[in-house]
């Protein structure tokens, strides 16, 4: 399932591709993104559904990475309106590139991690915030581990999504006990 795409301001000149942004939305019809999630669920779904029933097999699953994106915004997680005037300051992950339509870095890691959950049957929170290619593609260590955790309530290994700080205060506490085991730890010296 693919992402959502929120109100669309930006209209691309073809020649160049570059974005330029109207103050009035672009014509849509989704008034919201819970509404355009909810007819792309029930889309996939009859696609799903038609596509199992010639007795072929068709369609064993759907990756619900569209749903993702609309848990992390309502989560509070993620930008909901790119176009307010506080987006790039609201401390919130931003999912979308800015032409409003395509994925963001951030945006295709969460649709990534839901990939790998949904094929895999592996639950997305294991790789936690050390994770390489988050770290490699410039995402912080905190909006990695909130991304994985998005994923991994989305596919159902997790009950609930962290609240923003909270998170922050269970990674210090984290770092700390690992800061006090190292020096409570033995020095071990090899003999040779």
């Amino acid at each position: 399932m693919l992402w959502l795409r929120p109100d669309c301001r930006q209209h691309s000149d073809p020649a160049t591709g570059n974005a330029t942004y109207s103050g009035a939305p672009a014509p849509s019809y989704f008034s919201t993104l819970e509404a355009m999630t909810a007819e792309m669920s029930t889309g996939m779904s009859s696609v799903a559904a038609f596509a199992g029933a010639d007795g072929s097999g068709g369609i064993k699953g759907i990756v619900p990475v569209g749903q993702a994106f609309l848990t992390a915004v309502t989560a509070g997680l993620a930008t909901r309106n790119l176009y307010a005037s506080d987006a790039l300051a609201d401390g919130l992950i931003d999912l979308w590139f800015n032409d409003g339509t395509h994925a963001s870095v951030a945006g295709s890691y969460l649709s990534a991690l839901t990939t790998f959950g949904s094929i895999t049957g592996l639950d997305p929170a294991r790789f936690g915030a050390g994770e390489r290619a988050a770290r490699e593609l410039g995402i912080s260590a905190r909006d990695a581990v909130l991304l994985q955790r998005v994923a991994s309530v989305q596919l159902g290994f997790t009950n609930s999504v962290p609240e923003p700080g909270s998170l922050a205060l269970v990674v210090l506490a984290l770092l700390g006990v690992a800061g006090l085991r190292r020096r409570a730890a033995p020095v071990q010296i090899a003999r040779g």
